[in-house]
């Protein structure tokens, strides 16, 4: 312990900080009140701050809360409930995967739906949207700030959390890295870079001005694509023809 190893040990000490036989307790005392005086809570500045909190909210395209969360109510307050505990075992294999047979789905009209304004996307960040009872991801990647938008759903474990995913590079492949297992997905093709789960849905992304847009099928239309659900991991390989309206 140090304080055996200190000169004078405990008596020294004592002699220091409640005698102060070296004379700087005053000094230390308005080192510690500057500290107090400057600490700020950046957590009660967001609270406090409209445009700071709204930073904050569950998608970028409405006030709505996510309704894909589970809370629970613990010392008189709600808070998220806990992730169910990793299994070894991926809930989704790739022999599964492979196995599945190929869906021919109907070629389908979309158009660009105005989800965000540009600033609400951070730079090497990503926010969630919502296109009917539908999540979706938007991310702007890297120094030259290109947008991608995928499914928000990480088809690994099926929760609600790709926008608050992390951003990289790989070999000069753009990827987001899902904040629960670290499963990590090509923000172009939509590609498990590992191939071990099932591809994210992209759709393309385009900016009017201070706008940003994504080109989607009818909310009706995108549920049976890419329902919040289990069955949202259908992979990037059966995306469905598109025709621009």
């Amino acid at each position: 312990m140090w304080l055996g190893q200190l000169e004078g040990g405990l008596e020294h000490l004592r002699d220091v900080l409640v005698r102060d036989s070296l004379g700087i307790c005053a000094e230390l005392e308005q080192q510690m009140q500057a500290l107090v005086d400057g600490y700020q809570c950046e957590w009660a500045a967001v609270v406090k701050d409209p445009a700071k909190r709204a930073r904050f909210r569950a998608f970028a395209n409405s006030d709505r809360r996510d309704d894909s969360i589970e809370w629970v109510s613990e010392r008189g307050q709600s808070r998220p409930a806990d992730w169910p505990r990793l299994v070894a075992t991926s809930p989704v294999s790739a022999p599964a995967v492979a196995a599945a047979p190929r869906r021919h789905l109907p070629v389908l009209q979309t158009r660009w739906v105005d989800v965000a304004r540009l600033s609400d996307v951070p730079l090497d960040g990503g926010v969630a949207i919502h296109h009917g009872d539908v999540q979706l991801a938007v991310f702007r990647h890297g120094a030259d700030g290109a947008l991608y938008a995928t499914q928000n759903m990480c088809p690994h474990k099926h929760d609600m959390v790709l926008s608050r995913g992390l951003l990289g590079d790989a070999s000069g492949e753009p990827k987001v890295a899902c904040p629960q297992h670290k499963k990590t997905f090509s923000l172009r093709t939509g590609a498990c870079l590992a191939g071990e789960v099932p591809a994210l849905r992209t759709f393309p992304v385009r900016t009017e001005g201070d706008r940003v847009l994504v080109e989607l099928p009818p909310a009706e239309a995108l549920r049976e694509l890419c329902p919040s659900s289990a069955s949202c991991a259908t992979g990037a390989g059966d995306a469905a023809e598109k025709v621009a309206s």
